[in-house]
């Protein structure tokens, strides 16, 4: 993708933003907790933002509507006031 921002892309991120929205209000509740994993000691939260850079790292052959699907789950992830908690004693 070049740094010109096209359709496919626009339409994307714009798909992949009203997604979370309507099911992360963003105030640090989510629908969504299979992300979520807890041990006797601690509890593991990937942030839907932290999987999108993942999947981003990985797949190597990406749209650009994919890219705006990604780049809108990592933009709305950090928002969060908590993003950057993913390692915490349960």
């Amino acid at each position: 993708m070049s740094l010109k921002l096209n359709t496919n892309f626009i339409l994307g991120f714009l798909l992949g933003y009203a997604f979370y929205l309507s099911f992360c209000n963003g105030h640090g509740t989510c629908a969504m907790k299979n992300n979520q994993f807890s041990t006797s000691h601690t509890k593991i939260h990937l942030h839907h933002w932290l999987l999108h850079v993942i999947v981003w790292m990985i797949v190597t052959e990406k749209s650009d509507f994919f890219q705006g699907l990604l780049m809108s789950g990592i933009m709305h992830g950090l928002m969060y006031k908590n993003w950057y908690h993913i390692v915490k004693k349960a």
